[in-house]
C-alpha cells in the first residue's frame, strides 16, 4: 500500500502533489492516473512539489548521503524546452544542513560554466555547512567505448563534472577515521536514453558513507528503492514505457 502523510478525496494526481508518498513494502506497486502507468519500488519514499513547497517529512531525519542535479540555467533547454531551469539562488530554499548527518557526503552535479563551480564551492557548500572535498569526471561514452561527441562542438561535451562536499564530524577521533574521498576522479558509462538522466552513483561512493546512511536525491526524474526523492518530475521514469526494454 502507498502511504501518504495527508488524506484527500481528491483523484490520485491531486493526493500525490505536494504529499509525502512512501511503499514500506518490499515489492513494487503499480500505480495508474492520468492516463499512465508508474512503478513504484519497494522501500522507497517521494515528495512531487516545487522548490517554494519543499519540505522534509520529519524533522528528525538526518541523510548521510545526498544527491543533487539542479536544472541550472541552460541556453539548449530553454531552446528546447526540454526542462524547466531555476535561478541558482533557489537552492538555499531547502534547510538541508539541519538534515544531514555527521560525515554526511553531498553530491551536485554542475554545467560547464566555471560560475556554478564557483557558486556551489564558495556559497552553497558553505551553506549546508559541508567541506567541498572532491570534484569528479564522468566520461560519456558509445557502446565500444568512444567519446559521445567530438572534441570540436562547443556546446556538446562527452563529459560532466560533479562537486563533493562533507560534513566533518564534530569529534576529532572519529574525524581522523573517515575514508577520505578521492580529490579527483574519472568514470565512464553509456549515458542513459532518457534525456539527462545521470548514472546512478551508488557503488562509487559507499565507501565513504556513514555506516547505514539514509539517502536523499533532490530534482529526481525516478524513485529509487531505499531513496528518498523530492522534485517535480521525480516519477518522470517511473513510467512503465520508460522501463520496458529497448
Amino acid at each position: 500500500m502507498l502511504q501518504t502523510s495527508h488524506h484527500s478525496r481528491d483523484p490520485l494526481v491531486h493526493q500525490l502533489l505536494n504529499r509525502h508518498c512512501e511503499n514500506k513494502s518490499d515489492q513494487s506497486l503499480k500505480l495508474g492516473f492520468n492516463g499512465s502507468t508508474f512503478m513504484i519500488p519497494p522501500r522507497s519514499a517521494f515528495l512531487i512539489s516545487d522548490i517554494s513547497t519543499f519540505s522534509f517529512q520529519l524533522e528528525s531525519t538526518q541523510f548521510g548521503l545526498v544527491v543533487a542535479d539542479p536544472p541550472w540555467p541552460n541556453l539548449s533547454a530553454s531552446r528546447s524546452n526540454s526542462y524547466d531551469t531555476m535561478d541558482p539562488y533557489h537552492l538555499f530554499k531547502i534547510p538541508l544542513q539541519s538534515h544531514l548527518a555527521e560525515g554526511a557526503v553531498v553530491v551536485v552535479w554542475i554545467t560547464h560554466k566555471p560560475k556554478y563551480r564557483a557558486f556551489v564551492i564558495e556559497k552553497l557548500f558553505s551553506a549546508w555547512g559541508l567541506e567541498f572535498v572532491a570534484e569528479w569526471c564522468w566520461i560519456k561514452t558509445t557502446t565500444k567505448g568512444e567519446p559521445m561527441f567530438d572534441d570540436s562542438l562547443k556546446n556538446r561535451k562527452s563529459y560532466e563534472l560533479l562537486l563533493i562536499g562533507r560534513r566533518r564530524y564534530r569529534d576529532v577521533q572519529r574525524q581522523q577515521e573517515v575514508v577520505p574521498i578521492p580529490k579527483l576522479k574519472f568514470f565512464a558509462s553509456v549515458p542513459s536514453t532518457n534525456h539527462s538522466q545521470k548514472p546512478f552513483l551508488d557503488s562509487l561512493l559507499a565507501p565513504y558513507l556513514p555506516k547505514d546512511s539514509a539517502k536523499l536525491e533532490l530534482f529526481a526524474r525516478i524513485v529509487r528503492s531505499d531513496w528518498v526523492c523530492w522534485g517535480n518530475e521525480c516519477l518522470k521514469f517511473n513510467e512503465v514505457c520508460f522501463l520496458e526494454e529497448r
